[in-house]
């Protein structure tokens, strides 16, 4: 399996599947907020975690060119929604058309319940996921957008400081 998507409507996922998500956009300790309660149901409790991307490996979800071939590498990407979609070891292979300019994307498609991986002559709308741009020559450039946290992490020296009585 190249992909796995995360938190569609009306599947099962066991607790590891939570747990290796937001072990992918946080470290052990806990999470501050101003708004209360951080965690409800799993989409919302991701939306409110972190921004629509990719996680900032190196090579999360990058397309890379191999001879002929063009595939989305090894790594995870959240969605705007709180979805998430994991590409495995051996990442997801696509079809670009030759001669023209490839806008490689991700976008949460709730019909069908899944994540998409979209190869089109046009750009992604303001709630995809953008992955690349593949010139009319095959050249492929980078436009991964990076997940960010929404949440104060606490980090050395971002620490809240109060008082119980």
């Amino acid at each position: 399996m190249a992909y796995k998507c995360s938190f569609l409507d009306s599947q099962t996922y066991s607790a590891q599947d939570v747990n290796d998500i937001f072990a992918r956009i946080t470290q052990g300790g806990v999470v501050f907020t101003d708004t209360g309660y951080t965690f409800g149901d799993l989409n919302a409790a991701q939306e409110s975690t972190v921004t629509g991307g990719v996680t900032r490996d190196t090579n999360s979800c990058m397309v890379v060119k191999d001879g002929d071939t063009y595939k989305i590498s090894k790594g995870a990407c959240f969605m705007n929604d709180g979805s998430a979609i994991i590409f495995d070891e051996d990442g997801q292979e696509i079809e670009i058309t030759p001669d023209v300019i490839n806008y490689v994307y991700l976008v949460r498609n709730l019909v069908a319940n899944s994540i998409d991986i979209v190869v089109s002559e046009a750009q992604g709308d303001a709630d995809s996921i953008p992955l690349a741009e593949i010139d009319e020559d095959g050249n492929v450039f980078d436009r991964r957008k990076y997940a960010r946290a929404k949440v104060d992490l606490a980090t050395s020296g971002n620490i809240k400081n109060f008082t119980v009585t």
